[in-house]
């Protein structure tokens, strides 16, 4: 019978990632205080900026920065997605999470609100901020 370990594990986990589209990060890159890689997180920003024609500045671009990590912090979302819950079910609780820290922006910022909560723009915004929730440590 063969033993796997841990490091075996995590290891058949990544290559599976990484056949599906994903790609492994080196730890220096990713910034522990803003829970996430900011060349990444500026990069498809500027990718929602081409394909949608919008315009996000740079205060805009912090203000996503920080819906992303206030995701990445949230505790009940990594139970569900560290929990042996099937993908469809972490990625509704994604989506939840996402949606509630969206919807702080009514208060405080508006027009991003709106122009984040344009179907497309939104779609596009979760696929990209999921894939990044799974690849970032």
């Amino acid at each position: 019978m063969q033993t796997y370990t841990e490091t075996d594990f995590e290891g058949h986990i990544e290559g599976h990632l990484n056949q599906s589209g994903y790609r492994s990060l080196q730890s220096v890159d990713y910034d522990k205080s803003l829970c996430l890689v900011p060349n990444e997180t500026l990069q498809f920003i500027d990718a929602l900026n081409t394909a949608h024609q919008t315009d996000f500045t740079v205060e805009d671009k912090v203000d996503i920065a920080t819906l992303h990590q206030k995701v990445h912090e949230n505790e009940e979302l990594r139970q569900v997605i560290e929990g042996n819950n099937t993908e469809s079910n972490k990625r509704y609780k994604f989506d939840e999470v996402f949606d509630a820290i969206l919807l702080d922006f009514v208060n405080s910022k508006l027009d991003l609100y709106k122009q984040l909560s344009q179907p497309e723009i939104k779609a596009d915004l979760k696929r990209q901020l999921y894939r990044a929730y799974l690849t970032q440590p």
